[in-house]
């Protein structure tokens, strides 16, 4: 019951920082910890089960542990090789949540005419030799 609490506690915590700070890194990599909590709630259930050799069953769940987020690892890194990201932000909350601040329109579109104004200046710059390919 504990374990499942962690869990829903983390992912909780996981969307809202995904939303307020428009940070990927929990949800991307949140196998790690959910993983993690799992191995902590088969240790603490295989210490009251049968002869008590904490080290064998610690060693046991950790390499589960390891062989798990490396698998999930592996995955993550072949299924998104050469495709685009998954939309980071998959819960939808309001607005006011966001740590953020809010500009407006007009701010935007400025910010947007010099970082247009300073590419063409350097497109202008490049000579046809600095062209990627």
């Amino acid at each position: 019951m504990t374990g499942g609490f962690a869990i829903s506690l983390y992912n909780e915590i996981a969307q809202f920082s995904a939303y307020a700070l428009s940070w990927t890194a929990p949800l991307t990599y949140s196998f790690g910890p959910i993983w993690l909590i799992v191995a902590v709630m088969c240790f603490l259930h295989l210490a009251k089960v049968g002869p008590p050799r904490p080290w064998l069953k610690g060693s046991i769940v950790a390499g589960l542990l390891v062989l798990a987020v490396a698998a999930q690892v592996l995955q993550l890194t072949e299924a998104f090789f050469r495709s685009g990201r998954q939309n980071t932000v998959r819960l939808l909350m309001p607005p006011a949540l966001r740590i953020a601040p809010l500009r407006d329109e007009a701010a935007f579109f400025a910010e947007i005419g010099k970082l247009r104004s300073t590419i063409d200046a350097d497109r202008a710059k490049a000579g046809p030799d600095d062209a990627v390919r």
